[in-house]
């Protein structure tokens, strides 16, 4: 399964499709992908491959679409559901999945630290379905998602601190039992909400 993207440059009112796997020479998917623009301006669409190692198509100023397995430049666990992508407040880009092992993993791309990608893994969480990552207004990185208890939990990283934290949001605030997965953004208005 390719990955397709409709384009509608500036100025036109015309779109034009192409097959970014087959511009990138990049793997077949196997999941849904998701879009980013890199802290560094670069365009990013990342996804799962049919061999469950996650994979990025980007393309810069120059226009060319090239393709990189990730795990062929960091060994990291499999990945067993949609990776999502989000830059935060320190400008890390930053994708994360769950992977095989049920655990979740996280791959961040510091360019001010040489621009290597590496992983981190904060531990095994019990998701009943795909994650949200937003940067809040308070510049606190959160992953949210909705447990196999129907709660609705995050992972905080307070800006400038190296150890994630776990709420149970639903249990702390006296929110009803989740039926569908979160959703998180930070409002016009500074008004973090899930």
């Amino acid at each position: 399964t390719h990955i397709h993207v409709l384009d509608l440059p500036s100025g036109s009112s015309t779109w034009s499709v192409n097959d970014l796997t087959g511009l990138a020479g990049g793997a077949a998917a196997a999941g849904n992908p998701a879009a980013h623009v890199r802290s560094d301006g670069v365009n990013e669409v990342v996804y799962r491959g049919i061999d469950n190692h996650i994979y990025t198509l980007t393309v810069s100023t120059t226009q060319s679409w090239s393709s990189t397995d990730l795990f062929s430049t960091i060994a990291a666990p499999l990945a067993a559901g949609e990776p999502v992508v989000y830059t935060r407040s320190d400008q890390i880009d930053e994708i994360v999945y769950i992977g095989t092992d049920g655990f979740m993993h996280m791959l961040d791309l510091n360019l001010a630290e040489g621009g290597k990608w590496t992983l981190y893994s904060p531990g095994q969480i019990f998701a009943a379905g795909p994650l949200a990552v937003f940067a809040r207004s308070d510049s606190v990185n959160t992953i949210v998602y909705r447990g196999t208890d129907g709660h609705i939990r995050d992972l905080e990283l307070p800006s400038g601190a190296t150890k994630w934290l776990g709420n149970d949001l639903s249990g702390t605030y006296s929110a009803p039992a989740a039926a569908g997965d979160p959703a998180a953004y930070v409002r016009t208005d500074k008004t973090n909400e899930i």
